[in-house]
This record gives structure tokens, C-alpha cells and sequence, in this order.
């Protein structure tokens, strides 16, 4: 097996100004083009809002990036904004202060990080169509399911740690229970809440979901050892 090394700071920096800086930008021009109509109003219905009731592919991935208004949006990307800081402080602190010489395999990072914004917004809108005839919902926008998304992540991230620190790296089946357990912890109070809050919880539940189960399916190998399988998202760093 590979071992990784800690990301050079200058990689960190380059990952944190795209995820926290360009990415942001790029959503902010994109929904100051919806409200101040540079993207028409009818273009906008059509193919940007998710509308329910007549879906289409190209709204179903847009409606992720939009937002209802500024308030909406701000609040959608100070938490996104935190949600990439916590894992560059997780890698780059917590790792290396948890006394485990290992380190965040940034491979994976990578790629669950695209995945976030290129198939996440797919499953959001497909939970969101699901859930509309129960909830009454009609239209859909924001970018909060793939918030949770990243922070989806950051609890596999600390569940992987956690299994580290109690030596507990073998029992893989402790992993599938872990994620039903969160599942049931979850989806009571989506299911209690959405009536009183009126938000997209089925949304924001497939996106936590998704975030935890996305660097799963990218780590999840067969263990040559016989241990069955073995996560890779956390690597033995060499010093």
C-alpha cells in the first residue's frame, strides 16, 4: 500500500482558495445574473428553478447553484465557507495533534469534492422530487444539500479517526452500523421538523448521506490481508 505525505502547504492553499474563494465567486455571479434578471425571468423557470412538477436535467443540477434571494445565499455559503475550513483544520491540526501518524489522503478529497458538485446536485433533486407530493413542495433551489455534503465528509473523516484511536481498523462492520446508526438519528427529526420548517430536510438528508457514502465508495478496497475491506481515506503518513 501507498503512503501518502502531508499535503505541501502551497497544495493546501491552492485547494482552499479554489473550494472557499473561486467557488463561492462563481455561485455569487451566477445567482446576481438570476436576481438582477441578466439571465431572464422565463430561463430562469425553465431551467435553473426545480420545478417539480415538470423536471428537467439541466434544472435538476442548476437549481443546486441558485438561490432565492441574498440572505438565502449568504447563509448557504458562510456555512459551505466553514464546512471547508473545518476539514483543512481537521488535516492539517487535529490530524497531526490526534497523535496517529496518519494523514487526510488528499486523493480522495479531491475527487469526492468534484463529486459533491457534479452528482450530489443530481441525488438532492432526485430526493427533492420524492419527498414534493408529501410535503407540497413545488419548486426547490440552494446549495445547503451540498453543504451537507461536506460535512457529511467531515463525519467520516472523524468516524475513520475515531476507529484508528481504538485500534479498531479491522472490524469494518463497525462502519456499516456507524452509518445506520446516523441514519436513524437523522431522518427522525427530518421527518418531525420539515412541517414546522418548511425546508428542503429530504434534500439536505440525501446530502449528508451522500457525503459520507461518496469518500466510502472512493476508499473501500478489497484488504489483501483478509480483513475484507479497508479505508483508504486516511493513510499512514511517512514522516
Amino acid at each position: 500500500m501507498e503512503h501518502t505525505t502531508l499535503l505541501p502547504d502551497k497544495d493546501w492553499s491552492r485547494f482552499v482558495t479554489i473550494t472557499s474563494l473561486v467557488i463561492p465567486a462563481v455561485i455569487t455571479i451566477f445567482c446576481f445574473a438570476i436576481f438582477y434578471r441578466v439571465i431572464p425571468a422565463q430561463v430562469t423557470l425553465d431551467y435553473i428553478v426545480f420545478q417539480t412538477a415538470s423536471p428537467n436535467v439541466l434544472s435538476a443540477f442548476l437549481s443546486n447553484f441558485a438561490h432565492v434571494n441574498i440572505s438565502h445565499l449568504a447563509q448557504n455559503m458562510v456555512a459551505y465557507i466553514v464546512a471547508v475550513g473545518a476539514i483543512a483544520a481537521i488535516a492539517l491540526v487535529g490530524i497531526p495533534r490526534s497523535g496517529l501518524k496518519y494523514t487526510l489522503d488528499t486523493k480522495v478529497l479531491v475527487q469526492s469534492t468534484v463529486a459533491f458538485l457534479l452528482v450530489v446536485p443530481f441525488i438532492v433533486s432526485g430526493a427533492s422530487l420524492l419527498i414534493a407530493p408529501y410535503i407540497g413542495m413545488e419548486k426547490n433551489v440552494g446549495f445547503s444539500g451540498i453543504v451537507f455534503a461536506f460535512f457529511g465528509y467531515i463525519v467520516f473523516i472523524l468516524e475513520s479517526l475515531l476507529l484508528l484511536k481504538m485500534r479498531a481498523v479491522k472490524e469494518r462492520r463497525q462502519v456499516v452500523f456507524g452509518y445506520a446508526l446516523i441514519v436513524l438519528i437523522i431522518v427522525i427529526p427530518i421527518l418531525i421538523m420539515n412541517p414546522v420548517t418548511h425546508a428542503n430536510y429530504a434534500g439536505h438528508f440525501a446530502g449528508f448521506v451522500s457525503g459520507i457514502l461518496t469518500p466510502a465508495l472512493l476508499t473501500v478496497v478489497p484488504d489483501p490481508r483478509g480483513y475484507g475491506v479497508k479505508s483508504t481515506i486516511i493513510e499512514e503518513a511517512t514522516r
